[in-house]
């Protein structure tokens, strides 16, 4: 796991700082997204070094599912 340091932005131009921990940027702006207040928007996504002493400001995005395949009735010919 990864810590990345997300800057977002609202319409009015105030920033502030969110950090969240995420394997990959793309799911740390995933997991950024609940922290957000609504009409900001982010402005960049960089990782944070691991120090040890970390904090978060949310839970670490839960990984997705991948789409698994859906159990199917077994075929069976015409008239069986």
């Amino acid at each position: 796991m990864k810590f990345y340091e997300i800057l977002v932005a609202d319409v009015q131009g105030a920033e502030r700082s969110l950090k969240v921990a995420s394997p990959t940027d793309v799911q740390a702006a995933d997991a950024a997204a609940p922290l957000m207040k609504r009409g900001e928007f982010i402005l960049s996504i960089h990782e944070a070094p691991d120090d040890g002493l970390q904090r978060t400001d949310g839970p670490p995005q839960r990984p997705r599912l991948r789409n698994s395949p859906q159990k199917r009735p077994a075929w069976r010919p015409a008239g069986m």
